[in-house]
């Protein structure tokens, strides 16, 4: 028997695309949304750390290049002091001291290392820039400063001496191991005030060791041949010295709640890179222009 045929099916549906973007998107390519980066906590501040980090290197360059060529003249002889007290124990004549002469030092390659170690100091505390932070919002100190002031200010303070003819080992060492510990004095004071306890025994000891080791040695052979000294060398050490007394101030500044760590920090920026361009470059100066009379 004869089966009537099946209806065809339905045609499908058109295919209706719904854009998921505005029709403008279409046209131009949107890139994907990024994820912002987090700010960077005291951006100021690092900001700054990074003009002294550019500052300092700089000047180490310009130094070795323009007072290279006059380094052979701040040749200094140091001399060992020998002191005989055997045959002299137990009178009332003097010991005799004999100078014997130990080598020739640099000193162009002391003062270069001045900016050199500050350099350092910012680009450690700009690699670790959280440790940083954590002191100016938590701690409230900071060691890798002094252990760079406890280098730099003792390469300075040699040189300073040296300049001022000090050129017996002992007293050498003598300023430089006392100005590091000066600078470990300070950093004591600052760690105890930031825990909430005195700083002035730590302080006022760090005064009294920087007094007798500073006075003792520049100050007494700076004013025997200051009618000797050349020019230059009478500037270095009166700037040097007057920069030298505005670091307690700050301190005191600081020990005292005028200033927070945060203006602190920056005023020990601001003096660190003074005194030592000081340092650096009226000894450069000073070089040259003896060099060219």
């Amino acid at each position: 028997p004869h089966r009537p045929s099946r209806p065809p099916p339905p045609p499908p549906p058109p295919l209706v695309v719904t854009p998921t973007c505005p029709p403008s998107a279409l046209l131009l390519w949107v890139p994907p949304p990024t994820t912002a980066r987090p700010p960077v906590p005291h951006a100021d501040v690092r900001r700054w750390k990074r003009f002294f980090f550019a500052w300092q290197c700089v000047q180490v360059a310009a130094v070795a290049y323009v007072g290279g060529t006059y380094a052979h003249d701040l040749q200094v002889t140091v001399y060992a002091t020998t002191i005989d007290v055997g045959p002299y124990v137990g009178t009332h004549v003097p010991f005799p001291s004999t100078l014997t002469r130990v080598g020739d030092v640099s000193l162009f390659w002391l003062y270069v290392q001045v900016p050199a170690w500050t350099a350092l100091h910012y680009l450690v505390t700009l690699c670790d820039w959280s440790a940083f932070v954590r002191a100016l919002d938590v701690d409230h100190a900071y060691a890798v400063r002094w252990w760079e002031y406890g280098i730099s200010a003792s390469l300075m303070t040699v040189t300073l001496a040296a300049l001022c003819g000090v050129t017996t080992v002992a007293a050498l060492v003598n300023v430089g191991v006392a100005t590091a510990a000066v600078q470990a004095c300070g950093a004591v004071a600052e760690r105890r005030y930031a825990a909430g306890r005195s700083p002035w025994p730590a302080f006022t000891v760090g005064a009294v060791v920087f007094t007798a080791s500073y006075g003792s040695t520049v100050v007494a052979s700076f004013a025997r041949h200051r009618d000797d000294a050349p020019s230059f060398v009478v500037a270095v050490v009166v700037v040097t010295t007057l920069l030298y007394l505005l670091f307690p101030l700050v301190h005191v500044l600081y020990c005292t709640g005028t200033w927070s760590f945060r203006d602190a920090d920056r005023a020990y920026d601001v003096l660190s890179l003074v005194s030592k361009a000081a340092l650096d470059w009226l000894i450069v100066g000073g070089l040259v222009g003896w060099n060219t009379r």
